[in-house]
């Protein structure tokens, strides 16, 4: 995961460590977060890559729940459905 460290403002986007967070990122790890308290551009970027990674964990975690209440529907129709068959 990359760090969550505070930066020194003037410090650059280590692009090392964008290019680690952007693999995880591709791979589904939705937690992987850029360091905050850069400035400028970077700081944007890095924003921006936390809010898109924040809201992709968001995202995936209400398909999850989604996903988990269809099965346990299905799972309860299939049960009515043979009970009525006896």
């Amino acid at each position: 995961m990359a760090s969550t460290s505070s930066h020194n403002a003037s410090a650059p986007l280590d692009r090392g460590e964008f290019l680690r967070a952007l693999r995880a990122f591709k791979r589904g790890d939705f937690s992987v977060r850029m360091p905050s308290g850069l400035g400028g551009i970077d700081g944007e970027i890095a924003r921006a890559f936390n809010d898109v990674a924040a809201a992709s964990a968001a995202h995936a975690a209400e398909e999850a729940r989604s996903s988990e209440v269809a099965a346990r529907l299905a799972d309860e129709a299939l049960y009515r459905g043979s009970a009525n068959d006896l």
